[in-house]
């Protein structure tokens, strides 16, 4: 699978704002859904979800990245460009 970089960066901007993304694996068609674990309700979400997974067989679920991973990523960063 040829993921671009274009595809990348849509899907980098949907995990900014609070999404996790559904990635057709044979298609490369995504879909955003509302992330939420994060949230105390989700219903519609919930139901999005799992129009998803009912739609797609084969898929992966991209999140964002907890604070710990984010952070291990900064450091290294600095250590590669320090």
């Amino acid at each position: 699978m040829k993921v671009s970089s274009e595809l990348i960066n849509k899907i980098a901007q949907e995990l900014e704002v609070g999404m996790k993304v559904y990635l057709n694996t044979k298609t490369l068609e995504y879909e955003p859904v509302l992330d939420w674990d994060d949230m105390e309700s989700a219903g519609f979400w919930e139901k999005e979800a799992r129009k998803i997974e009912k739609k797609w067989k084969e898929y992966i679920v991209i999140t964002k990245m907890e604070s710990f991973e984010s952070f291990r990523v900064m450091e290294h960063f600095i250590d590669e460009v320090g």
